[in-house]
């Protein structure tokens, strides 16, 4: 009712013809009462999407918001309506954000099957980055427990790479220690070497030494990661951050495998940088 209030107000100072020119821009009156029903095709969600992008209130947005709060879950996995839940998060204040919060942490491992979903993982992605650290904790907190089957997971791993840049810094240790623990499975999987990227770019200075460490006391991961399509920046990564002696002693133990990372596309370019030859720079590998 306030937000039709706040709308009415506005359409009563302008003229006819100004209201039947802004009123398709800045109507929430217009989707209000059908939000749910509309988000789930593909026109009726962007008229949704419209109404959120051009109100004029935070109270008008939350009025639009409220019809979603029984169909989170649904809109999650919708491919249209999780665009609607996508412009809440970026339109609305956190504290009004809380309820999708809320519908994802009302079962235990929801929030983990949610991360693994094609479109949900977009909405958690979204709320992670929206919300402060302190609202998002619970959250954040949730996944640790199948941190490792998230980083390899071709949906969840975006979700492990938010948790790193975005989240309390409890949960990027505990990220950090996961990925210390589990470094030679997260490593083999297709989509782990992105995380372990992330976690390298990301975590504080002694971690980071930490975990090129911990890849470079392994030989074959540091060899499976360097031959792998995104796995291979993860491991020039690995080079910049070791110490000279940890470097040299990396050098020897691949040395017996050079051949072979010379014949892949990647791994000439961990090799080439590790022999300081000129190779593309770990820039060009992160894109």
């Amino acid at each position: 009712k306030a937000a039709r209030r706040d709308v009415a107000s506005a359409a009563g100072s302008l003229s006819v013809g100004d209201v039947e020119a802004r009123a398709p821009l800045d109507d929430t009156s217009s989707v209000v009462g059908q939000v749910w029903e509309l988000s789930q095709d593909a026109q009726g969600c962007r008229r949704v999407q419209q109404a959120l992008e051009t109100a004029t209130s935070e109270e008008q947005r939350c009025a639009v918001a409220e019809e979603l709060h029984e169909h989170v879950l649904l809109a999650m996995r919708c491919p249209h309506a999780n665009h609607v839940l996508q412009k809440c998060i970026n339109t609305m204040q956190p504290d009004s954000l809380q309820f999708i919060i809320d519908a994802l942490m009302q079962q235990k491992d929801l929030a983990v099957h949610v991360a693994k979903h094609r479109y949900g993982c977009r909405v958690i992605q979204h709320l992670l980055k929206a919300c402060p650290p302190s609202q998002t904790s619970e959250l954040a907190r949730s996944f640790m427990d199948q941190a490792s089957v998230l980083c390899c997971h071709s949906f969840g791993n975006y979700v492990m790479q938010h948790v790193m840049k975005f989240c309390a810094k409890e949960h990027q240790y505990s990220l950090i220690r996961c990925i210390e623990r589990d470094i030679a499975s997260i490593a083999r999987s297709e989509f782990g070497g992105v995380v372990i990227q992330t976690v390298l770019a990301y975590a504080a200075q002694e971690d980071k030494v930490w975990i090129a460490r911990s890849i470079a006391q392994r030989p074959e991961v540091m060899l499976t990661l360097s031959k792998a399509r995104l796995g291979y920046a993860s491991a020039l990564l690995v080079l910049e951050t070791l110490p000279a002696r940890d470097q040299q002693r990396l050098l020897v133990e691949l040395a017996e495998h050079s051949k072979e990372l010379r014949a892949s596309r990647y791994g000439s370019r961990v090799i080439q940088r590790l022999m300081g030859e000129p190779c593309p720079s770990t820039a060009e590998g992160l894109q």
